[in-house]
């Protein structure tokens, strides 16, 4: 057993939450990725590197998924990133420097709290007539799923589930989820953020070919919303 794993065998054995531990180690790794954005020079230099550029296609919250071509960023210290960024401050970019931003399963992470801060900023980020694609669990599919007892979907979406119980629960516990959004409360948000446009797409369905890059892993397809908003 390596060490990671026995220490939460101990962790699971006290009264101590396991969710409040990670959380606390999450938020002093990202409290370490502020401080080097602020004063480590490398770090300085690379962003001011992105001063004055246009038609940048961003991706925002990319964990281990990196697009080529694409401005990948990200708080987690692993994996070659372009940018590392707590996700929740303003990114190092110009106003109106980005064609497209997209978002794929990283809303649902953040603090209630600092949404409308984060869709503010994919507002600031997008050129004038730029895309945002935002995907996510969709709470509608998952409550549905739920009340028609559908274990197909359950089993797609994690095989040792016991329940529709558990399986509802995992969705709003699992990866540090705050919040499962569906098209109507989504699309509210993003217009009070000031997108002018708002539309609800298919799987790698969009009118703009480099926002058709979503993940087709099928835990994912069985739940996704998808949700296209224009500057």
């Amino acid at each position: 057993m390596s060490g990671r794993h026995a220490l939460r065998s101990i962790l699971e054995r006290t009264p101590i939450p396991i969710e409040l531990l990670q959380q606390v180690r999450r938020e002093m790794l990202l409290w370490t990725v502020r401080v080097r954005r602020r004063f480590h020079p490398g770090w300085r230099w690379h962003a001011r590197s992105y001063a004055g550029r246009r038609g940048l296609l961003l991706n925002f919250g990319c964990g281990d998924r990196v697009l080529p071509g694409w401005v990948n960023v990200d708080g987690w210290t692993r994996g070659p990133v372009d940018l590392r960024c707590d996700l929740r401050c303003p990114l190092p970019l110009d106003d109106g420097s980005c064609a497209a931003i997209f978002a794929d399963h990283v809303l649902y992470c953040l603090a209630v709290q600092s949404r409308p801060s984060v869709f503010r900023e994919f507002h600031r980020l997008l050129e004038p007539g730029g895309t945002l694609r935002l995907v996510g669990n969709d709470c509608t599919k998952v409550a549905e799923a739920y009340v028609r007892d559908d274990r197909t979907f359950w089993d797609v979406l994690e095989p040792h589930l016991r329940s529709r119980g558990d399986g509802i629960n995992w969705y709003f516990h699992s990866h540090f989820c705050t919040f499962l959004d569906d098209f109507e409360t989504l699309g509210r948000a993003l217009r009070e953020a000031g997108f002018r446009e708002v539309v609800r797409r298919g799987h790698r369905e969009s009118p703009v070919p480099e926002l058709r890059v979503d993940c087709d892993a099928p835990d994912r397809l069985i739940a996704n919303l998808y949700v296209e908003a224009v500057k």
